[in-house]
């Protein structure tokens, strides 16, 4: 039976784990990879706290999955009148435990999370694996944000 709890800092190495395993499943470099790994262990090991949080899929005291948020404000807008936004960076699930619901439990989960606390808006940038679950889930793609990526 798979289990979702909350992960502690003690769970960064399988956070960090999960994200680079994500873009590697993309078919990102591996010189990429090495690369954003240290950034993202140091970015977690730094910014661990209430507005980033980590979930955690468990079988037999395994962890076979997870996923991290980050919980910010926003101004409101009409369609988002508390101006909460929860972003979900990655939901990973290890390869031997695909195709068993794992992502869409870890996704419902992040759901009633952002309900519980109050918020009306979950962002995310989907992976075509991923693609089915965000839409089964009533996720829809929008055109609406421009994004400008500055040198290094």
């Amino acid at each position: 039976m798979i289990t979702i709890r909350t992960a502690r800092k003690n769970d960064i190495d399988w956070i960090v784990h999960h994200r680079i395993e994500m873009f590697r499943s993309m078919g990102r470099s591996e010189s990429e990879l090495s690369i954003v790994e240290q950034y993202v262990r140091n970015y977690l090991a730094k910014s661990w706290d209430d507005n980033l949080i980590g979930f955690l899929a468990v079988e037999h005291e395994k962890i076979v999955g997870g996923g991290v948020i980050s919980v910010w404000h926003a101004l409101p807008t009409p369609r988002n009148p508390t101006g909460g936004i929860v972003y979900l960076h990655n939901v990973f699930v290890e390869p031997a435990y695909r195709r068993r619901g794992i992502a869409s439990a870890l996704l419902q989960h992040v759901i009633e999370y952002a309900r519980q606390i109050g918020f009306h808006k979950i962002e995310l940038e989907r992976t075509p694996m991923g693609q089915h679950v965000y839409e089964r889930a009533g996720f829809v793609k929008t055109e609406d944000h421009h994004t400008l990526g500055l040198d290094l």
